[in-house]
């Protein structure tokens, strides 16, 4: 993959779309000259429950076949067991977790 330096210089990147890394986001939020208030990575998927299990997220299917999901830990689902192991993982080391945020703000002048 290119560098994020490559990608933020360049006028046109026709190249794969590349997963960014707090490292990287960080650079370029200085690039623009936002101050950053908070950087932290975040759980959007462990703490969802299965509700219904179809096609997950599939394009062109209407919403009966696809998978719906709850919030919490439902002892008698399957699902929610499977996802312990990931879940600690992700909670010992949090560089691991799927979202990336950063929140910031533009200094006034």
């Amino acid at each position: 993959m290119p560098s994020i330096e490559y990608v933020y210089n360049s006028t046109f990147h026709g190249g794969h779309h590349r997963e960014y890394t707090m490292h990287d986001l960080m650079k370029v939020w200085k690039w623009t000259g936002y101050d950053i208030i908070e950087a932290n990575y975040v759980d959007t998927f462990w703490p969802l429950s299965l509700k219904k299990f179809g096609r997950l997220g599939a394009s062109r299917k209407s919403k009966e076949e696809k998978s719906t999901f709850d919030v919490g830990f439902h002892i008698f689902n399957w699902y929610d067991w499977l996802k312990l192991f990931p879940m600690g993982l992700c909670k010992s080391f949090p560089f691991l977790r799927e979202t990336l945020l950063v929140i910031c703000k533009k200094p006034f002048k």
